[in-house]
């Protein structure tokens, strides 16, 4: 749930470029530009640690604020189109789309779940 009262210490497009840069680098340094979605929230939590991120003054994970600012990691996964979401064997799986857009030069990728 996003909410309207916006007390954050960061701004919404700042906190965005702290997560777009850092999930790209986490899936940069994947083998094949793919992550586990529980790998990809652990290194996230784990590489944004030292930024002080703050909601009423108290501090808060970069977990907590994608979900309160974009609704949750996966629903932002879902509406970024730098990335793919995909689910397998009940796994679900992060890829980086620049990755995607060299198998499949000739073919039009549409999102149109988020509009």
């Amino acid at each position: 749930m996003v909410h309207k009262n916006y007390k954050w210490n960061i701004s919404k497009e700042k906190g965005e470029e702290i997560v777009i840069s850092t999930i790209k680098d986490i899936l940069s340094g994947s083998k094949d530009l793919t992550v586990e979605y529980d790998e990809l929230l652990f290194a996230l939590n784990h590489r944004t640690k030292g930024i002080i991120i703050k909601n009423n003054n108290k501090v808060k994970s970069i977990s907590n604020f994608i979900k309160n600012v974009f609704g949750g990691l996966t629903y932002y996964i879902e509406c970024n189109p730098d990335f793919i979401l995909s689910r397998d064997n009940g796994k679900v799986y992060i890829r980086l789309l620049h990755d995607i857009a060299g198998e499949y030069s000739d073919w039009i990728l549409v999102n149109d779940d988020c509009y």
